[in-house]
């Protein structure tokens, strides 16, 4: 009988995998994230911020066999059960299409094109690129037609890797399920628009009748009589609790950043606001419920992440490396000296250190040539010019970037620069997820009735003026939580 293997992590101390998560963890597809940091260049701001998306991927599979603890009462080990295992290799397995530098390889650009493919250029060349076409994958790539012309994301690579290493899954692991079915579970963990598999739906009412003990079960169910959930409602508690404004993902990264930079923005009480979690039915649903006596701790939360990203993700000189490394990769692979990847093989290939090998390697040949290539080298930043930053949902960036520099007002010098020496870079701030469920049901237990009541986060926050009519406050809330920030350098 295999048993878990034990690791000792820096922020949660020992964490343990599973036997099927310890294979995932062994193959190429999942070592290629320890030669990829978890926050592109920000360690030449920050130089301790070293850790990988290897580290962190762990840590995030160790949060959700937190989350699993918490949210009911177990009558053995939450992953033996099936739904939960998938949910740990979800949690596992959600940043392993991530490249060299994180987000950045998505605004590289060459002889005017992109560096990565777009959506239509992998659909196109399907086969080179893991794709099978009919599959789920396929078809969600083809229905997002607003983006098709739009260098792919790596969520889309991390479902066709997740495809790619389910493929080679030994035997061994699996037990009343095929390879296609796990692979199609996990993914739809990672995005929710795939639809879970009927095996995964059955066991999870399977571990309603036989796994749980009590849920809490709100008041308008109790008084009806009927207190289950269904499986598709179960199956999006999961997910949102993946990719999510309340996710492992997050807690792990805003703990571990928070360490590695040495600072206190970040840190947030992940012992109270974990155990103020909870699986609850609401209206013949499962849901995710908040104590309603931690409403506070999740406003902590929540401003922690926007001071996060606000203080140390978009810190200007990162942002001006970003911008540097953008060009050296781009005349990099102009001069044929970086390939842009044309199938999966390729982009596996590109990460921190390969790449970064090639931009010291180009500098170090010509140290005294005047490039891009040797200002990044060198550390020769581009001067900064400014930032103006609103609500995601400001009309304001429907306008170009010029347009916005000029009415963003940055003084006479900012002025003067020529159009052609004004270079800028997106940057965005999401605390409040604009997809699916954004808040936990806050809930308290009402001892005189003796039922559960269901709450309103967006009433008890401190976030709001009380005067503020409730159906406005979650506009208000995404205004001030999620930002766009342009920087512009000359």
């Amino acid at each position: 009988m295999e048993v878990k293997s034990y690791i000792h992590d820096p922020i949660h101390g020992h964490i343990f995998l599973t036997p099927v998560e310890r294979w995932v963890v062994d193959t190429l597809e999942f070592q290629r994230l320890r030669f990829i940091r978890q926050n592109s260049l920000l360690h030449y701001v920050f130089p301790g911020a070293f850790h990988t998306r290897f580290a962190h991927s762990l840590g995030v599979c160790h949060v959700a066999h937190r989350i699993s603890k918490q949210l009911i009462h177990w009558v053995n080990e939450p992953e033996i059960y099936y739904p939960m295992q998938v949910y740990r290799l979800a949690c596992l397995l959600h940043d392993v299409g991530h490249g060299a530098f994180s987000h950045t390889l998505t605004y590289v650009k060459f002889n005017g094109r992109s560096f990565l493919p777009t959506l239509n250029e992998v659909l196109d060349n399907y086969d080179v690129w893991g794709v099978t076409t009919g599959d789920f994958i396929y078809n969600l790539m083809a229905q997002d037609e607003q983006n098709s012309n739009e260098p792919i994301e790596h969520e889309y690579l991390s479902l066709l890797i997740i495809q790619r290493v389910f493929k080679n899954i030994p035997e061994k692991f699996l037990e009343g399920f095929s390879a296609e079915q796990l692979a199609n579970d996990v993914a739809s963990m990672v995005e929710n628009k795939i639809v879970p598999s009927e095996y995964f739906l059955s066991q999870s009412q399977e571990l309603f009748t036989g796994a749980l003990k009590s849920i809490p079960c709100l008041q308008n169910d109790y008084e009806s009589g009927v207190c289950i959930g269904s499986p598709n409602s179960f199956h999006k508690v999961l997910s949102s609790l993946v990719s999510g404004t309340i996710d492992a993902d997050r807690m792990d990264y805003l703990l571990r950043d928070s360490q590695t930079f040495g600072v206190n923005y970040g840190l947030f009480d992940f012992e109270g606001i974990l155990s103020s979690l909870s699986l609850v039915i609401d209206d013949g649903k499962f849901s995710l419920g908040l104590n309603a006596k931690r409403i506070n701790t999740l406003d902590d939360y929540l401003w922690s992440r926007y001071q996060m990203f606000k203080q140390i993700y978009c810190h200007k000189t990162h942002v001006a490396y970003n911008l540097l490394l953008n060009f050296s990769m781009q005349e990099l692979t102009e001069r044929g000296e970086l390939k842009a990847p044309q199938n999966l093989d390729e982009y596996l290939h590109l990460t921190d250190d390969y790449v970064m090998g090639k931009v010291f390697h180009a500098a170090q040949l010509k140290p005294h040539d005047k490039g891009k290539i040797q200002d990044f080298a060198a550390r020769n930043l581009p001067k900064f010019l400014g930032v103006f930053e609103a609500s995601v949902a400001d009309p304001v960036w429907k306008k170009n970037k010029n347009e916005i520099f000029i009415e963003a007002g940055f003084g006479k010098e900012a002025e003067a620069v020529e159009s052609e020496n004004l270079h800028s870079i997106v940057m965005k701030v999401e605390v409040v997820k604009k997809s699916g469920s954004q808040f936990p049901i806050v809930f308290s237990f009402d001892k005189r009735e003796n039922t559960y009541v269901r709450q309103n986060y967006l009433s008890k926050s401190v976030f709001f003026n009380q005067g503020l009519q409730l159906e406005k406050r979650e506009e208000e809330l995404s205004s001030r939580l999620n930002k766009k920030l342009i920087y512009f350098f000359s």
